[in-house]
C-alpha cells in the first residue's frame, strides 16, 4: 500500500463511503478486500435500506443520518457526488481519498478530499463497472482482486433451495413471470424446494397463485434474505442487487440479461453464469418504454436455461 502517515502502534481504520444500491456497493468491494488485507478494519457508510447488507462479515455498518464520531485513518469516498461530499465534510480523518472526473471537479472538491484520483481511467477493464475502481487500487498500489466477495458467518448449513429473485429496481429487468412459473414446475417435478426473493408482491402473489403455492416466501430484512441466499444451492436473478450480492456470497447463481450487458454490469465471480441474447438494441436506455416489448428478456426460454440449470446442479435426464 502506498507509504502514507499511519500510527504502527495501532490498528488501522478505513471507512468506505458507498451511497448506492446494492449491486455498485458489491462492485465496490473490488476496493475492499484488498484493503481488509493490508490489516485495516473497514467499516461502511451505506444508505439505510440496506441495512444488514454487512451483517456476520465483520464490517459496521453506518447511515447518514447516524454518522460514526470515531477518528478514521482512511476515509475513501466510492461515491464521490454532492450527497457524499456534503457527508465527508462532517467525518474525522486524516486521509481523504475521493475521485474526481475532469479537471474542473479536481479543483471544485479539492477543499473535500486530501488525495483525488480520476474516476473511470479505462485502465486494462474499462467495461466492467467494478473495474471503474480500479484507479484506487492503483493509487494505493494494491494486487487487482480475483472478484468481489463478501464473508458471511453462519452456522446455517447449505440446502436444497433453489432462490428466484423475481424483481429488480427497473421492471424492465424483471424476469419475464411466464419463465418463473416454468422455472417453479420445473424444479417441483425434480424435487427441489424454490424460495422466491423480493418485496414486489404483486409478482409474488401471482406466482403463488398460478403454482399451487409450492414456492415458499418469507419476507425479511436484507440480512435474513442474506443468509437465504448464502444457505441456497442456487440463485437465479435478474440484473439485480440480489444477484450480485449472492455471487458475492459464494453462491453459484445464474443471471438473466436484458437491457444491460453482462459485460458492463454482470458479476466477475467465477460461480455466476449468465444468459443473455444478442439484439442490437442492447444496452438501452431503461427509462423509456421499450418498442420491442423487452424482447431481450422475453426471449429467453426454458431451452436457454435448462441445460446451464443441469450442469450447476448436476441433474441427468436419465435420473
Amino acid at each position: 500500500m502506498k507509504s502514507l502517515d499511519f500510527n504502527p502502534n495501532k490498528e488501522k481504520t478505513a471507512l468506505i463511503i458507498h451511497i448506492s444500491g446494492i449491486g455498485d456497493v458489491i462492485s465496490g468491494l473490488y476496493v475492499t478486500n484488498p484493503i481488509i488485507s493490508k490489516g485495516f478494519k473497514v467499516s461502511y457508510l451505506i444508505l439505510p435500506e440496506l441495512k444488514g447488507l454487512f451483517s456476520n462479515s465483520g464490517i459496521n455498518e453506518y447511515f447518514p443520518d447516524c454518522l460514526p464520531n470515531e477518528n478514521f485513518d482512511l476515509i475513501i469516498d466510492l461515491t464521490s457526488d454532492n450527497k457524499s461530499r456534503r457527508l465527508i465534510n462532517k467525518l474525522n480523518s486524516k486521509y481523504k481519498i475521493g475521485r474526481y472526473r475532469n479537471l474542473w471537479s479536481l479543483l471544485k472538491n479539492k477543499r473535500y478530499y486530501k488525495k483525488q484520483v480520476k474516476k473511470y481511467p479505462g485502465y486494462k477493464h474499462p467495461l466492467h463497472i467494478a473495474f471503474d475502481f480500479y484507479s484506487i487500487l492503483d493509487f494505493f498500489k494494491l494486487e487487482e482482486p480475483s472478484g468481489t466477495y463478501l464473508e458471511f458467518k453462519t452456522d446455517k448449513k447449505n440446502n436444497d433451495e433453489i432462490c428466484i429473485h423475481v424483481g429488480a429496481r427497473n421492471r424492465l429487468r424483471c424476469i419475464p413471470f411466464n419463465l418463473i412459473i416454468e422455472l417453479c414446475k420445473y424444479f417441483k417435478k425434480e424435487g427441489l424446494p424454490v424460495r422466491l426473493i423480493g418485496n414486489e408482491m404483486d409478482i409474488i402473489e401471482e406466482v403463488l397463485k398460478n403454482t399451487d403455492n409450492y414456492p415458499s416466501y418469507d419476507p425479511g430484512d436484507l440480512s435474513k434474505v442474506k443468509e437465504q441466499l448464502f444457505c441456497s444451492q442456487l440463485v437465479i436473478a435478474p440484473d439485480s442487487g440480489i444477484f450480485h450480492l449472492a455471487s458475492a456470497l459464494g453462491t453459484k447463481c445464474i443471471g438473466l440479461y436484458g437491457p444491460n450487458t453482462y459485460a458492463r454490469s454482470g458479476s466477475i465471480n467465477n460461480n455466476a453464469h449468465c444468459i443473455e441474447l444478442d439484439f442490437p438494441c442492447r444496452p438501452c436506455n431503461q427509462n423509456m418504454d421499450c418498442s420491442y416489448n423487452i424482447r431481450c428478456l422475453n426471449s429467453i426460454t426454458m431451452e436457454h436455461l435448462l441445460p446451464l440449470i443441469k450442469n450447476i446442479l448436476n441433474i441427468n435426464d436419465g435420473d
